[in-house]
């Protein structure tokens, strides 16, 4: 944002502020050591997993090991390039 004016730096600070969900680790830190445990995902995954399950939304991913976890978890995962799930994601977002 250095080369904005500093009213539309702020402006944009703010909007963004509106916008975004904001989640501290403490959270979800014990669940997903529970997700990573339960299905053998690695850290960061667990952390993405458990996330999407608190926040009651899909997992949308290229990572098909993490896809599958996040099945395994029970949460809604869609593999983005599978051709079929990013139709299915599309349709749930209604981007279409």
């Amino acid at each position: 944002m250095r080369f904005l004016s500093p009213n539309l730096a702020r402006d944009i600070v703010k909007r963004l502020n509106e916008e975004i969900i904001i989640i501290g680790d403490d959270l979800y830190f014990e669940k997903s050591i529970k997700i990573a445990l339960a299905t053998g995902s690695r850290g960061a995954d667990a952390y993405y997993i458990s996330l999407a399950e608190i926040l009651g939304v899909p997992l949308a991913t290229s990572d098909k090991v993490q896809a599958q976890n996040a099945r395994k978890a029970g949460v809604k995962a869609f593999y983005i390039p599978n051709k079929r799930e990013l139709e299915e994601l599309i349709k749930l977002l209604s981007c279409k």
